[in-house]
């Protein structure tokens, strides 16, 4: 326990701007949705139009996601990963009573701390905002923390191999995000047929000219269809994680092993 406890002391104080940055973000916009909340209930947001009523109701939703994944991704085990390498600290590393499965349970580890934490933190937050917006918790509202966290994880997941094999965060960076939005795709097009559909049925050719009358239903459809593949193919997500959580300990397990520096 106490390899861990100096690893874990030294990736804090590694990643202590990047958690003192995203703590400061990460309030700031919960401030933010707060007091958009309690306009739209007390304040000048209460006599808005029913379109601009529309795309406030949508922005709830980001006011849960937004901060869920910030609190997912304040400590990035990844990040000291390229810095280690810079240094030299990694060869160093290879000298201590260290082995490859404490190496990997330690960063795996430090991402299920992270996403843990975030978790709970999203979730006071979440609460908070829909209070402010007068709105009960539900489920739906937990689901979209769950996927937010999926999606953090997977990119940490495959950041970690990502930094040793590249050497640089932007590249690693990049290709870890688009792997982390793949199992979203889906997502994107059912968005797609959903409003085709509705705008079929309501003989409309372009979504700019939808009547101020039908943007609640239109809004309604296009959640209900996210709901619905997320409801649907829960499971696909799941197996996603599960399977980019093994490659990325198996590769990361190959590439220590094989002493890269």
């Amino acid at each position: 326990m106490r390899k861990y406890r100096g690893l874990f002391l030294r990736e804090m104080y590694i990643s202590r701007k990047t958690i003192l940055g995203t703590a400061v973000a990460f309030v700031l916009v919960l401030i933010y949705a707060v007091m958009i909340g309690l306009s739209t209930r007390y304040g000048n947001l209460r006599n808005i139009s029913e379109e601009a009523g529309v795309m406030l109701d949508m922005s709830k939703y980001m006011f849960i996601f937004l901060p869920a994944m910030m609190s997912s991704s304040f400590c990035s085990p990844s990040a000291s990963v390229v810095s280690d390498r810079k240094c030299g600290w990694q060869k160093y590393c290879y000298t201590l009573p260290i082995t490859a499965r404490e190496f990997i349970t330690f960063k795996f580890g430090m991402i299920a701390l992270t996403l843990a934490a975030g978790f709970v933190i999203s979730v006071l937050s979440s609460m908070a905002t829909l209070a402010a917006f007068g709105e009960s918790y539900k489920a739906w509202h937990l689901l979209i923390i769950v996927y937010s966290e999926l999606m953090m994880s997977v990119m940490m997941f495959v950041s970690i191999p990502m930094s040793f094999f590249t050497k640089n965060t932007d590249i690693s960076g990049m290709i870890s995000v688009f792997i982390m939005y793949l199992p979203f795709v889906p997502a994107g097009f059912a968005i797609y047929n959903s409003s085709k559909r509705f705008l079929a049925e309501h003989d409309i050719e372009q979504m700019n000219d939808i009547p101020d009358e039908l943007q609640r239903a239109w809004q309604d459809s296009l959640f209900r269809s996210i709901k619905d593949l997320f409801t649907v193919w829960w499971w696909a997500w799941a197996l996603f994680f599960l399977l980019v959580a093994a490659v990325s300990v198996f590769v990361t397990k190959k590439l220590y092993d094989r002493r890269v520096c």
